[in-house]
């Protein structure tokens, strides 16, 4: 059962490369119940002044990150 969701979903990779076609699947054994959903697009961070949560102002370095993206840092990396 997972397996063939599995399947199914790779093949959407080769064919379409839409991201607009996947889905994720949710199975619960214990009931009869399947759930298809759409997956989100990530939050992308900005800079504020002032942030509610944390109270003061939050910088995002860069600007637009997502939780998706990384960042590779190249040369000798020291703390002095």
């Amino acid at each position: 059962m997972i397996t063939g969701s599995v399947l199914i979903e790779l093949y959407k990779l080769f064919i379409h490369d839409d991201v607009e076609k996947f889905r994720n699947t949710f199975a619960n054994l214990a009931l009869p119940l399947w759930v298809l959903t759409e997956p989100m697009p990530p939050i992308r961070q900005t800079a504020k002044d002032y942030d509610p949560i944390l109270m003061g102002p939050v910088r995002a370095y860069p600007d637009g990150f997502t939780s998706w993206d990384k960042i590779e840092m190249q040369g000798p990396l020291t703390i002095q």
